[in-house]
């Protein structure tokens, strides 16, 4: 399993069914290089490489990134985002420069910050839970100076749904590198477009914007519930019942087990 069946299984068991067994998929012609996807992409693959390049991020010249920025997204662009260099795009690419040079400086200030020198990107972990193996890659996966690991998940847009993510308990992504990793990390998401750090119930990163969910749970705590609505799930599949959640519509009896903490 990875994240992102995880998650349809738990929430949208009709669009599991439809991706998994049936194997179901968007057609060909699905336009995947549009809008904030691909500067999504495009995002990641800058900050890996800067961070690829900057192995002791303690001794980086952080005067330096938004030149290095200027120079590096060019080349990105050339290999892996060639619809941003047609012409109509030009306001479009300025404008894309422009957010990168701010939300790569200030993500790395803020790892400086913090005493944070080494760093993996696309960290590819796995694990084991109720539903079997658990796999998935890791974003930034960061060595802390308190021994411990702080792990961020790079998002492009989405602020105020990531904040209201974060309060509703709603953090099965983080969750799962969580799981994935082992230990108690710090767990943030980074948000591109804000140049803003959201930091699940710590202050690491000083920064960044602390967000405490409703439910105060441990991530101990947090997994239990997520593996009691997997075992609901499996439970409901094997009698043949598939929850199809329709918006303007309440949840049931079957909709979630009891004793469950999450929405």
């Amino acid at each position: 399993s990875s994240y992102s069946s995880l998650d349809k299984f738990l929430y949208k068991p009709h669009q599991w069914m439809l991706s998994y067994p049936a194997r179901i998929k968007t057609g060909s012609l699905t336009i995947a290089n549009e809008g904030n996807l691909l500067k999504g992409q495009l995002a990641h693959r800058l900050i890996e490489v800067y961070l690829g390049e900057h192995q002791d991020l303690q001794s980086a010249d952080l005067t330096r990134i938004e030149s290095w920025t200027e120079q590096a997204l060019p080349k990105l662009l050339v290999e892996e985002g060639a619809i941003l260099l047609e012409e109509g795009a030009f306001r479009e690419r300025v404008e894309f420069l422009g957010v990168m040079k701010i939300a790569l400086k200030n993500l790395i200030t803020q790892l400086v910050e913090a005493g944070i020198s080494t760093t993996e990107t696309e960290k590819w972990e796995g694990s084991e839970y109720i539903g079997g193996s658990l796999q998935g890659a890791i974003d930034i996966l960061a060595d802390t100076p308190d021994g411990k690991k702080a792990i961020i998940d790079i998002k492009y847009g989405g602020l105020r749904y990531r904040r209201e993510e974060l309060e509703k308990s709603q953090y099965l992504q983080l969750a799962t590198y969580h799981r994935l990793n082992g230990g108690n990390p710090y767990l943030s998401y980074y948000i591109i477009r804000d140049a803003q750090m959201l930091n699940l119930a710590h202050n690491y990163f000083k920064s960044g914007e602390r967000v405490d969910p409703e439910t105060s749970m441990s991530h101990d705590q947090y997994w239990k519930n997520i593996e009691l609505m997997w075992k609901h799930r499996n439970d409901l599949l094997g009698q043949g019942i598939i929850e199809v959640p329709v918006i303007g519509t309440k949840p049931n009896e079957r909709s979630a087990p009891s004793g469950i903490a999450l929405d």
